[in-house]
């Protein structure tokens, strides 16, 4: 299993490359832009080394159907939800409390909608659902026709 080790030890140069020929036409937004795409190599090189040894399908239409759906909903409802809580800047004296309650329950709320509509779009068993954490409340967001209410924990 070296080969998972070295192209991520790969990605250090790559990310440093990447920077030193993105920032200086772009600034903090060209390193954003090198570490996207160091990852996205990166990614894509343990991507083709994961079908090789895995000879599963690893991505179905209708996975990706609802990853672009819970996506699009989430960015739809982040955009909506920033834009009505423009306001917590003045009713807290300080800009950066104020930013922060709002970034970090827009990161809670949008979480949660991206999970909710995945789960609701029976891309997980009800067994891969038993292994997050809280799985068993979890299981519970499924379709009715898709539990079975094994993995549920009764009080």
């Amino acid at each position: 299993m070296v080969f998972p080790a070295a192209i991520i030890l790969s990605g250090f140069p790559m990310k440093y490359a990447f920077n030193a020929a993105l920032v200086p036409l772009f600034g903090t937004m060209g390193a954003a832009w090198a570490t996207i795409i160091s990852l996205a190599i990166i990614t894509a090189f343990l991507g083709v080394k994961l079908r090789k040894v895995l000879p599963l399908k690893l991505l179905s239409i209708r996975f990706i159907g609802a990853l672009i759906a819970a996506s699009l909903a989430m960015i739809l409802f982040l955009k909506g939800y920033l834009y009505l809580t423009g306001f917590i800047y003045s009713m807290i004296d300080s800009e950066r409390m104020g930013a922060a309650v709002q970034s970090l329950s827009a990161v809670f709320l949008g979480g949660l909608l991206f999970l909710f509509i995945m789960i609701r779009s029976s891309v997980f068993h009800e067994e891969e659902l038993a292994l997050f954490p809280f799985g068993s409340k979890l299981i519970l967001f499924l379709p009715k026709e898709d539990r079975s209410h094994k993995y549920v924990k009764h009080n």
